[in-house]
């Protein structure tokens, strides 16, 4: 399995920005995203999967990878934002989001990562091709919040738990 790479270009924004970009996709590694020069994010994506064009990205979103599916492809992608808070007060503003857009909102509990500790959320949502699992993991660190979010149908997600998990847990953080 081959390593994104990425060092972080830190700019604001919120982190609910994906799930659906075209086939028009780039080669499987994204690499050298400027954010600050003194730290580099790493996760490791299910093999075969495909990297969306970082030129397509909005500013918050770092890395998009797609799979493989008949009509809601899986993803997994990467977004950072600044925040000064404490990491509670954001769980509850991420909860706050994903609520007022009528989804159903989960604490899953902490979830070690090769950057550290971090908080895993669920999300279902409605969407034009059925109902969607999101499950992000949330991890703050040195005033970064670090947002790596992996979606697919509901009625589809157990069968991507493994690289789901095994991506959400390949997350590093480097300065």
């Amino acid at each position: 399995m081959k390593c994104i790479k990425i060092q972080l270009q830190l700019k604001e924004a919120l982190f609910f920005a994906i799930l659906m970009l075209s086939a028009s996709l780039s080669a499987q590694s994204i690499q050298n995203i400027q954010q600050k020069p003194t730290e580099m994010v790493t996760f490791t994506p299910p093999a075969g999967w495909k990297s969306v064009d970082d030129k397509l990205l909005t500013p918050n979103v770092k890395a998009i990878v797609i799979g493989q599916s008949s009509t809601y492809p899986p993803s997994i992608n990467l977004a950072t934002e600044n925040y000064s808070g404490t990491f509670k007060e954001y769980l509850k503003i991420v909860r706050s989001i994903g609520e007022q857009r009528g989804s159903n909102w989960k604490d899953l509990g902490a979830f070690k990562t090769n950057a550290g500790e971090g908080r895993l959320t669920q999300l279902d949502t409605k969407s034009e091709w059925g109902e969607v699992r999101m499950i992000n993991l949330i991890l703050l660190k040195n005033g970064i919040v670090y947002i790596l979010t992996a979606a697919a149908l509901k009625s589809e997600f157990a069968g991507y738990y493994q690289v789901f998990f095994d991506t959400l847990r390949s997350l590093q953080i480097e300065s």
